[in-house]
């Protein structure tokens, strides 16, 4: 069974995965919105275009890590919650649970 300490590490180290990736959805998206393109070459155009949809392909990718991300996170909320010393289950069984 992990230990509280490395539920709490795992967890802290989805929740900078979780920012990490929306500040560069958040970054395409004000890169795809400021560059316009109206490029006269055809060829500048079609790099562009192909550029952009490289990108969109690992923002899909990044999109997906994000949803397994946050099921993880749920995940370890859910295993946050259940872990329980012995004494604590113990007590909880007599009904004199303490809150911290």
């Amino acid at each position: 069974m992990m230990t509280k300490q490395k539920l709490d590490y795992f967890k802290n180290l989805l929740d900078k995965t979780m920012v990490d990736l929306l500040d560069e959805a958040n970054k395409t998206v004000n890169d795809m919105t400021t560059h316009n393109g109206n490029l006269p070459d055809p060829t500048d155009r079609a790099t562009l275009e192909s550029d952009r949809n490289f990108t969109l392909r690992i923002r899909d990718r990044e999109r997906k890590l994000i949803g397994k991300s946050k099921k993880l996170w749920k995940e370890s909320i859910r295993a946050l919650t259940a872990f329980v010393s012995p004494v604590e289950k113990k007590s909880r069984k007599r009904g004199s649970r303490q809150d911290p």
